[in-house]
């Protein structure tokens, strides 16, 4: 999916030299428009995701590019209000939007009856087959913070035992009781392409992929998705490969993980080992994931809806990122540079104690993190324009 906007060369329409009117539309030609579906989400998402849209406005206005702002509904709320946690114009809205930014909504467990996560119906609706998670260190001095961390895991999206595809039969004597049974989908397909998005990227970093399974015990589903894996890096002898079991990983991640770079590995073993990697490196709050496919991407912070904080205390440093992760996707060179320059001043104001939100011991709000995270982002803006 490209971007709506198309980029058109501007020339002067009498043939002599470029003014700077002409130059002035050059530029202008440059200016893309995207249409962004937003959900708010459950829990915190009401507080932090405006802050989000304001990140997006300042971007606006320094790079001209146009951001068109479609809300879109799903998650618990909306299940409570429609009877469905996606609605059917969801999915419509995001088949015409360039990427999906996104709250955090509610799991299934202990909700209700007919509840269903709704990013996990989006990434199947779009096949958006890959999750990219950064796990990296962050330049900031406390407690939780390791140092010499910087690790990206590719997750494959749409298959393993996240396919739900899940049966429940009443007791039965050779049970003893109940007996639940869920089906665990591997492809070829699916494995092939999460493992070339692996390799690629690997050769834009330090040219090491880690693959992570348990076909040890899961021979065949994880045995194939190792097969294909070793398959494709045959197609990369600049990018040196290994492979670890799963639970091994785990242990050796979390007491070094400065020797790894680009984690490859199948979808609910990415979930947790995502999740637990954030555990050294600030915490969830501080990490976003993006949902890729051909073009298309969702992207959402790591942490859920956090019922237990407090009103307006929320960190929005998990939304702010994923913003940058998202404008990293739509602008390329330009949208990485912007992203850099969001954690700058997210981590500038977190490290000088501008602010100190609850997660770190401090007492403020979601507003005045949000507010000292802007002033600083502008402040960046001016310094690079003088």
């Amino acid at each position: 999916r490209r971007p709506l906007g198309r980029t058109q060369a501007a020339g002067s329409s009498n043939g002599g030299p470029v003014g700077r009117s002409t130059m002035l539309r050059a530029t202008r030609a440059l200016w893309k428009h995207f249409r962004i579906a937003v959900n708010t989400g459950d829990g915190i998402g009401r507080q932090i995701m405006p802050h989000a849209l304001r990140l997006l406005s300042s971007v606006e206005q320094h790079t001209g590019h146009q951001f068109e702002i479609l809300h879109i509904e799903a998650g618990l709320d909306t299940f409570l209000r429609t009877g469905t946690s996606l609605p059917r114009y969801t999915l419509d809205t995001c088949l015409t939007c360039n990427a999906a930014l996104c709250g955090p909504v509610y799991g299934p467990v202990a909700v209700m009856p007919g509840y269903v996560a709704p990013y996990v119906s989006i990434r199947k609706e779009l096949e958006l087959y890959v999750q990219l998670s950064l796990c990296s260190s962050l330049p900031i001095k406390a407690p939780g913070f390791r140092p010499g961390v910087d690790m990206l895991i590719v997750r494959e999206n749409l298959e393993g035992f996240y396919i739900r595809l899940e049966t429940l039969e009443e007791s039965g004597p050779q049970w003893g009781g109940r007996n639940a049974m869920a089906l665990m989908r591997i492809t070829e397909q699916g494995s092939r392409r999460v493992a070339e998005k692996a390799f690629q990227v690997a050769q834009k970093r330090r040219s090491h992929v880690t693959i992570v399974h348990k076909s040890n015990i899961l021979s065949a589903s994880d045995g194939l998705f190792r097969e294909v894996c070793f398959a494709v890096a045959r197609d990369y002898p600049d990018v040196r490969v290994d492979e670890q079991i799963t639970e091994a990983f785990v242990c050796s991640m979390l007491r070094n993980p400065g020797r790894y770079d680009v984690i490859l590995t199948p979808n609910m073993y990415g979930d947790f080992i995502a999740e637990s990697a954030a555990a050294i490196v600030g915490g969830v709050q501080y990490q976003a994931q993006c949902n890729v496919g051909d073009g298309f991407c969702l992207v959402h912070p790591i942490h859920g809806t956090a019922d237990d904080i407090a009103c307006h205390i929320a960190n929005p440093a998990g939304i702010i990122r994923a913003t940058g992760l998202m404008l990293a996707h739509l602008l390329d060179e330009e949208g990485i540079k912007i992203a850099q320059q969001i954690d700058d001043a997210l981590f500038g104001i977190l490290q000088d104690k501008v602010v100190v939100p609850a997660d770190m011991g401090g007492s403020s709000t979601t507003e005045e993190v949000a507010d000292a995270f802007l002033d600083s982002f502008e402040a960046l803006w001016r310094r690079a324009a003088d």
